[in-house]
């Protein structure tokens, strides 16, 4: 796996942050071109923009842009950003890792894909009490659960052990995340509707309830088909 750093203060999705995190977004020397790739993504985000900001990192272009995008995935997702960051950032690194030889280096990519994933998935149930209409956080999880079902199904045959660390990594994430997830637009909003919040006092007691048996969620879904239909709790 990628080395995921444990995030330590919250902050904006800048790279002054990321290198005081020691991120990859802040520790690497871009060329002005990725630099200006990398902001637009950022400007994306600000505005609220998903379906620029997928279009952006589902085709990058050129390797170096490439790789960039998995610093600018990785750097935000540590740093608490919008649940829609490791949902793009869990493609790429599924679509690099899936269709590398076996021999290469980025054939590991596909277990930070499964971590990632199931970080993804663990926001989304954690965060959703959050929003008033609780249709959109199933929407945004079914969907990710489709998108990325060859990886489910991967997973799904692996052996119990191996699914249990990853689906440990993916928990010690969120756990470390938590404190600096803010509402998220993206994950209460269903098309251009504006999201509207859950008062704290309403949504704080779900999310520990749902935080309680995250484990078993995440386990459940590892052990059966991807195709089959089930709760998603």
């Amino acid at each position: 796996m990628l080395l995921l750093l444990a995030a330590t203060a919250a902050g904006a999705t800048d790279f002054d942050k990321a290198r005081q995190m020691n991120l990859p977004l802040g520790t690497n020397s871009y060329p002005d071109e990725i630099r200006h790739y990398l902001a637009a993504a950022d400007d994306a985000i600000a505005r609220h923009d998903y379906t620029a900001l997928a279009k952006l990192l589902r085709e990058p272009g050129s390797t170096p842009r490439m790789m960039a995008g998995l610093d600018w995935g990785q750097g935000n997702m540590m740093m608490g950003s919008s649940v829609v960051v490791p949902a793009l950032y869990a493609e790429q690194l599924w679509s690099i890792g899936s269709t590398a030889p076996a021999d290469s280096p980025y054939a590991a990519l596909k277990d930070t894909a499964a971590m990632v994933m199931l970080y993804t998935l663990s926001v989304i149930a954690t965060d959703g009490p959050q929003c008033a209409d609780k249709s959109a956080p199933a929407s945004h999880f079914n969907h990710i659960v489709s998108r990325l079902a060859p990886l489910l199904r991967g997973l799904t045959r692996l052996p119990a052990a191996k699914k249990q660390e990853i689906v440990h990594a993916a928990m010690a994430v969120e756990a470390k995340t938590a404190p600096m997830r803010g509402q998220d637009d993206y994950l209460c909003r269903m098309d251009s509707a504006d999201p509207k919040f859950m008062a704290e006092q309403d949504w704080r007691p779900q999310q520990a309830e749902i935080r309680d048996r995250l484990q078993a969620m995440l386990t459940g879904l590892l052990d059966r088909d991807p195709g089959q239909p089930g709760d998603r709790r």
